[in-house]
């Protein structure tokens, strides 16, 4: 597998339709937040060339650290319903041969003049065949997820492609114990109240391994436990 430094990363500044996507702006210091910390974890290459995409309720957030095959990203969070979106494709480029017309200004001489040769323009068209560099999608996954943060807590959002079509989102909640060890809870009604929470910078979880799955008798990899909203991207 190639490392992440080897992969050309795509910068998600647009939807398939090619419609732009606003920059997720979060709240300020003083208002009331949750800290965010988004991962995105490859366990596969599928192709030479990666896109990348992390949404937070419809905006686009951009990764701030990059180590081989794995992104991360700090965020504040209001305390309200969120939905996490993310997005993996990896594709590579073929050169195709395309037919492309264009036309061209020519001048010539139509008549004469009192004080000189009068000139006159046309367009001819010119036809060519000419190489064309097409993107041809290797596979990739598509995850969501939705919480309400508790204000003043600290979590990890982590998003993890295993193959094609196979992809999930995990949610921990991340709090110090009374000995100082770092303690993780699923997010969700159990969640501990907010003290003794851990600085986002302290935040060192290692990305859960690769489930090995074996193939189904359908010749498809089956879905690990936990997985949500997977599936192939548009």
């Amino acid at each position: 597998m190639h490392s992440r430094a080897e992969l050309v990363i795509l910068a998600a500044v647009a939807v398939a339709t090619g419609g732009c996507i606003r920059e997720y702006q979060p709240p300020a210091l003083y208002e009331a937040h949750a800290s965010v910390q988004l991962r995105s974890v490859l366990h596969t290459q599928l192709g030479p060339l990666v896109n990348e995409e992390a949404l937070i309720d419809g905006s686009a957030v951009t990764y701030a650290e990059t180590a081989d095959a794995v992104r991360t990203t700090s965020v504040r969070v209001r305390p309200q319903p969120t939905h996490y979106q993310f997005h993996a494709e990896f594709s590579h480029s073929e050169t195709r041969w395309e037919t492309q017309t264009s036309y061209v200004t020519q001048t010539y001489v139509c008549g004469s003049r009192q004080f000189g040769v009068q000139y006159c323009t046309s367009e001819r068209p010119e036809i060519r065949t000419v190489p064309v560099l097409v993107p041809v999608s290797d596979g990739g996954c598509d995850a969501h997820f939705e919480q309400t943060p508790l204000p003043g807590a600290v979590y990890l959002v982590q998003y993890e492609l295993f193959a094609d079509a196979m992809c999930q989102v995990t949610c921990q909640r991340l709090v110090r114990g009374a000995d100082g060890a770092l303690l993780a809870t699923e997010c969700g009604p159990g969640e501990p109240p907010t003290s003794e929470e851990v600085p986002p910078a302290d935040i060192a979880i290692e990305p859960a391994l690769a489930p090995e799955a074996e193939p189904t008798s359908g010749g498809e990899a089956p879905i690990p436990p936990g997985a949500s909203a997977v599936g192939a991207p548009d």
